[in-house]
């Protein structure tokens, strides 16, 4: 594997080399003055060209990146993480397998197949609704809530000039032996296991309890101006 084609965050920097980075945040995160000075402390000293962090003064998984577009200009650049950062981030047992649940799922491919019971493997999908008619878009399943997250978060960021309304992830379950091959193959596997006469995967919308809220800087920001407003 040459340099080209290893992925950034797992690309290492020289010991000290962030320190004497300029630092910037991304614009998109809406960050005051304070906020920006507090995520500049969290990442003096990263190791990996692309390092994921969380810090207390913002709700979003980020990621600090080393850019070298000048020899004698370095910098850092704070943004959103992406979902495949955040699973590199939690790479290992966490990463790769769903939590489990204590109940079942019952499945029947076929009106005349045998229908199977299954314990429950938990799945998460990031959606963003727009505010201007009905749909939106929605990511890949993940094994991890927070990569769901950082997939909404970061789509968000990126479509604010297309009406966004809100941003979310919702909460899928899967039968546990079909969960492998759902987040290994795709799309396509999540279509033909939607296509059973009794699915094998549950959306929110039977469980409309498991739709969770990802936070974004326009949403606090409106919330703020109403409130000096009024």
């Amino acid at each position: 594997m040459t340099k080209d084609t290893v992925p950034r965050w797992l690309r290492p920097v020289e010991p000290g080399y962030s320190a004497n980075c300029r630092v910037e945040v991304d614009p998109t995160l809406c960050v005051n003055e304070n906020t920006a000075q507090s995520l500049g402390e969290c990442i003096k000293h990263i190791e990996r060209e692309v390092t994921v962090f969380v810090a207390s003064s913002c709700p979003a998984t980020l990621a600090a990146e080393i850019l070298r577009e000048g020899k004698d200009n370095p910098r850092v650049l704070i943004r959103a993480a992406t979902a495949e950062e955040v699973l590199a981030r939690y790479a290992g047992t966490l990463a790769g397998e769903p939590k489990g649940l204590n109940r079942r799922i019952e499945r029947q491919e076929h009106s005349a197949g045998e229908m199977v019971s299954d314990p429950v493997a938990v799945l998460w999908i990031g959606e963003v609704v727009f505010n201007q008619g009905p749909g939106g878009i929605s990511s890949p399943l993940y094994a991890l809530e927070v990569a769901a997250e950082a997939w909404a978060f970061g789509s968000a960021l990126r479509l604010r000039a297309m009406d966004l309304c809100s941003a979310q992830v919702a909460c899928w379950h899967c039968a546990a032996s079909l969960a492998a091959q759902a987040l290994e193959k795709g799309d396509d596997e999540f279509d033909r296991l939607r296509g059973y006469f009794v699915s094998p995967i549950r959306s929110h919308e039977i469980l409309p309890h498991e739709i969770l809220p990802v936070w974004l800087p326009g949403a606090i920001m409106e919330k703020d101006i109403r409130e000096k407003v009024g």
